[in-house]
């Protein structure tokens, strides 16, 4: 094979430059139409419709795990939120309410320099507003005959304490029990407990029972919440929501898929083909040509043949499309949603990191350093320096 001077191989580095481009472009470009993509999909009757099913089917569930007091719709001052109130801090007014409880309960000696500390936006812990006994005492025997499955041998108070509390009892005796045989807060831990959070926060003692009631509170609501997956009522709304939410993923993510097919047609086969030289973006920006690999002029057909296969090779590009438009939930459903489309998404986005790495090892072992690309379309890539006309380099190599 014979080039001018001002030719040189491009080694392995400067073509993964090339490629860098040409994916650089074809993602931003797949990130535009795809936003542009959304856009237009959510005015659509079909994504209004899921959209609108999703958002009434989410009320309805959060209502239902409201009304079983694993999750908290209201703030301190009984104002409506927006999105439930997190665990830590329904632990927090978990806790708050304990202290409250222990302190009617016990000796009031223990609270130094309560009256100077606003506990007035906290009621008393009771079963009614107990995050965790409520749930076992009161709503499920309510709702026994619409999924759960407890055997109540006993009254569900004692089942409460006995299979509840007591594995925390068993290695921390935190508890003692009112006439009513309701729990609450025993004065020493108390004591503690309410010196680390409004006194001394360096009180080891009271941080160790923090901590070890903090983990006992999120075990006992996460059982809960695996117990309330059961409730008949949770079960056909989550059928539901599930069904509609991942038909809006789906429409997302083939807004994704088309965008990019619609970007890579733009960059990779119409621009190479209305230039005469077939250069792609990507070959411009690292200053690169294609050449026939027999000292030819390239045929316009060589560039095609060569970019169907770079169609497959960054196919991936979808995830990170799905991660910038639609968050996490896209590439979740693209790699691990149960269904034949999403694996079919999967299997694509694997072969082609994979067909990615094998090229690149491929181009460095062979002597020409050419990638599998080049190899099916009969072509080579080689960098110039000195050229400013490739015109009359393509011209002298005629």
């Amino acid at each position: 094979m014979k080039f001018k001077k001002e030719f040189s191989f491009a080694g392995i580095f400067k073509k993964i430059s090339n490629y860098f481009f040409d994916c650089l472009y074809v993602l931003i470009c797949t990130i535009v139409f795809n936003l542009v993509g959304i856009k237009v999909l959510e005015i659509t009757p079909n994504y209004l419709n899921n959209k609108s099913v999703v958002n009434e089917t989410v009320n309805d569930i959060y209502k239902m795990e409201s009304e079983a007091k694993l999750i908290d719709l209201y703030d301190l001052n009984n104002k409506k939120v927006n999105e439930p109130i997190s665990s830590d801090d329904l632990f927090i007014k978990y806790i708050n309410q304990h202290l409250i409880k222990a302190y009617n309960e016990g000796s009031k000696e223990i609270f130094k320099n309560i009256d100077e500390i606003d506990l007035s936006i906290y009621s008393e812990a009771s079963i009614d507003n107990d995050y965790l006994a409520y749930f076992y005492v009161t709503f499920i025997p309510n709702n026994l005959d619409k999924g759960f499955v407890i055997d109540y041998s006993t009254t569900p108070i004692i089942y409460f304490n006995n299979t509840i509390l007591n594995p925390l009892r068993s290695n921390y005796d935190y508890f003692s029990f009112n006439e009513n045989d309701f729990y609450y807060l025993k004065e020493e831990y108390a004591s503690d407990l309410y010196s680390y959070l409004y006194l001394n926060s360096n009180n080891e003692t009271g941080k160790v029972i923090f901590e070890n009631l903090k983990e006992f509170f999120i075990d006992t609501l996460n059982n809960s919440f695996s117990l309330f997956n059961n409730y008949t009522p949770f079960k056909e709304a989550y059928e539901v929501y599930n069904t509609h939410f991942n038909e809006l993923v789906k429409e997302s993510v083939i807004t994704n898929t088309l965008s990019y097919l619609i970007s890579f047609i733009i960059l990779m086969v119409v621009i190479p083909l209305v230039n005469k030289d077939f250069y792609t973006l990507g070959e411009l920006s690292s200053k690169t040509r294609l050449f026939d690999y027999k000292d030819r002029k390239i045929k316009f057909y060589q560039p095609l043949i060569k970019s169907i296969f770079f169609f497959i090779e960054i196919y991936w590009v979808n995830i990170v499309v799905s991660v910038f438009t639609i968050g996490s939930i896209g590439l979740s459903f693209s790699l691990f949603n149960i269904g034949n489309f999403s694996f079919t998404i999967f299997y694509l986005i694997l072969i082609s990191m994979f067909i990615l790495v094998i090229n690149i090892v491929f181009g460095i072992i062979n002597k020409d350093k050419r990638l599998f690309e080049e190899y099916i379309s009969n072509t080579i890539l080689f960098e110039y320096k000195k050229v400013r006309d490739i015109d009359s380099i393509v011209n002298k190599n005629d």
